[in-house]
């Protein structure tokens, strides 16, 4: 006897359906792989604005942090002389920009606590703007095979799969945030650099032939590798670590304003000067400071020996 094989019409259907389901979700998952943008619709926010936000404030566990724009540079609140990584925080608020429903975990608020985007597990983020919030959300564990997290807007009662994995992104340690280049400035906008070492002032410039010239303390063509091979240093300076108990005088600097020692000005050509300045070397560190800054930054006293060159080192 024939098995009875049932109704083929309500068979293709079926199989149609779940072809269409597959392709559905199987998009869903490669865009969230893929880090792709959903539609505006699926967005988290979808008027938020990264460069209108002002204050981000992370929190778990008793813990918190807040990161608040100060004119162009971010500080870490409650932290004196602590400044934030700005190109850390605009990568932050990118990531909330684009936090998107890529796949649904759950639309029970009782299962929140399996995906840890409950108030009691997760890790909760708020962005405001002018005062006022524009974006607040939770985040908890990671994805499938620990890709993606889950997170949740705390307007919506959904947890859903995200493609980022918002813990690297936003974590809970000051330490991470702290901005660990004294110096940034565009290498290829710059036309002057100016090295001010042991009472000797070397002044270089870019002419009107556009080749580097050194300038005082005599005039002569520069070796133009030499003059660009310190810019890539100074703008490759990273911190080592920071001297926060430490007075500008006890660094070297003598003054509050972080006078005295070396220094190192960069003419740029739209206007403005980037500047850093050189305290006292101790051991394989030396100690390094931007005005109007109160950070003491720690860096290789190797590197800022190949920086504070004499006139001749830089003449072919």
């Amino acid at each position: 006897m024939r098995a009875r094989t049932g109704n083929p019409q309500l068979l293709i259907l079926l199989l149609v359906a779940l072809a269409g389901a597959h392709m559905i979700f199987g998009r869903s998952e490669q865009r969230a792989v893929r880090g792709e943008r959903s539609e505006p619709a699926d967005l988290f926010f979808p008027g938020f604005r990264a460069a209108d936000a002002d204050r981000v404030a992370i929190a778990s566990g008793g813990r918190r942090i807040v990161l608040a724009r100060s004119g162009s540079d971010w500080i870490v609140e409650g932290e004196r002389g602590v400044y934030a990584d700005t190109a850390r925080v605009a990568g932050a608020l990118r990531e909330v920009a684009q936090l998107s429903r890529f796949d649904v975990a759950s639309v029970v608020p009782g299962k929140h606590a399996m995906f840890g985007v409950d108030d009691a597990h997760g890790t909760r983020v708020s962005v405001e703007a002018g005062g006022a919030p524009v974006a607040a959300f939770i985040f908890g564990e990671r994805g499938p095979d620990r890709t993606g997290t889950y997170a949740r807007p705390q307007s919506d009662q959904g947890a859903y799969l995200v493609p980022s994995r918002l813990d690297a992104v936003f974590p809970l340690d000051a330490a991470e945030w702290r901005d660990r280049r004294p110096l940034r400035f565009p290498i290829q906008d710059s036309r002057k650099l100016t090295i001010e070492h042991r009472g000797v002032v070397t002044e270089l410039a870019v002419l009107d032939d556009g080749r580097w010239h050194l300038v005082r303390p005599r005039q002569e063509p520069a070796d133009t590798r030499k003059v660009e091979r310190v810019l890539v240093l100074l703008a490759a300076l990273t911190a080592k670590g920071y001297a926060d108990g430490l007075a500008p005088s006890q660094a070297g600097f003598g003054g509050p304003q972080g006078g005295g020692g070396s220094a190192v000005a960069i003419g740029l050509l739209k206007g403005g000067t980037a500047r850093i300045l050189f305290g006292r070397q101790e051991g394989e560190i030396r100690y390094a400071m931007t005005p109007g800054r109160e950070t003491i930054y720690k860096v290789s006293a190797e590197m800022v020996g190949q920086i504070l060159l004499t006139p001749d080192a830089f003449t072919q």
